[in-house]
């Protein structure tokens, strides 16, 4: 009985892999993850909370809405350094982000507005004053 090495079953592997691959070379460009082109057009607003000072606040909730509406079409709470991202539909429109958190009955929340073009990045940034 005969025992292979297993440098050579690794390389006789390589080899019908490349092989397949020279066989089909647009099997790698056809995957699912390397495009999609199903996917509508989206925007990407991305926002810092930040506290009294110059740091960064983690765990508060931004809720986000259309200008002008009340209702809360997205929520997430800022990670670790502080950010949220939001995807929203490509074309123009003004986005209200506010910060919940609890403050004494005369102060408002903190808010920031992010106007939306095309498909694209806007950062804003979110100050909590106390």
């Amino acid at each position: 009985m005969r025992t292979y090495s297993a440098r050579w079953v690794s390389i006789t592997v390589v080899a019908v892999l490349f092989a397949a691959l020279l066989a089909n070379p647009t099997a790698l460009l056809s995957a699912p993850f390397a495009s999609d082109k199903h996917q509508a057009p989206y925007a990407l607003i991305y926002a810092t909370v930040w506290g009294k000072g110059a740091e960064t606040v983690y765990g508060v909730k931004v809720q986000l809405r259309r200008a002008g509406n009340k209702k809360v079409i997205a929520e997430q709470t800022s990670n670790h350094t502080g950010e949220v991202a939001f995807r929203v539909p490509a074309g123009k429109q003004d986005y209200t982000l506010t910060a919940d958190v609890k403050l004494s009955k005369d102060k408002a929340k903190p808010e920031a507005t992010a106007h939306v073009e095309n498909d694209e990045r806007v950062e804003v940034s979110l100050h909590l004053t106390e």
